[in-house]
């Protein structure tokens, strides 16, 4: 028979309860650095946004508006890769769609917008932001399907009796 003494029980379960340990310290720690990321972002966002007051490109309402005029730095080729790339994520919380813009345009943007518009602070990534959004309130306006058309009953003769 597989007899387990006393001591290798007791190593067992300091083992277990080490590993419980280490897990729930590291889901502790994690959560608390995910907190702190989203902290910096809303920061970040939040300086962008005064840049963008300051800077003229902005009107401070609720929520904030970004002038035509502060869209129109953005360059052409670069608005249609943006859109183009998140044409279809418009659940994207303004944090994530900030991270994401900034991981995969952050090069062009600081090249193409913020230093050739003197834009330090975000403001540039926030309009991106608002090209982005723009689209997709575009893209959202319903529009009637052809064959509900093709298939709607003609409007009732009237009468033109006196």
């Amino acid at each position: 028979m597989n007899n387990i003494d006393l001591g290798s029980a007791a190593s067992i379960c300091a083992s277990f309860l080490s590993m419980i340990g280490v897990v729930y310290l590291g889901a502790v720690k994690l959560t608390t650095i995910e907190v702190k990321v989203a902290t910096m972002w809303n920061f970040l966002l939040r300086r962008a946004k005064g840049e963008a007051v300051l800077s003229g490109l902005a009107d401070f309402n609720s929520p904030l508006v970004v002038k035509d005029s502060a869209k129109s730095l953005v360059p052409q080729d670069l608005r249609d890769k943006i859109v183009l790339a998140f044409a279809d994520q418009p659940e994207l919380s303004d944090v994530e769609m900030a991270v994401a813009i900034e991981l995969r345009f952050g090069d062009e943007i600081l090249r193409e917008m913020c230093v050739p518009h003197g834009l330090y602070m975000g403001a540039c990534l926030m309009i991106c932001m608002a090209v982005v959004r723009d689209s997709h309130k575009a893209s959202a306006v319903p529009t009637q399907a052809p064959e509900i058309i093709a298939t709607a009953s003609p409007a009732p003769p009237t009468s033109t009796k006196e």
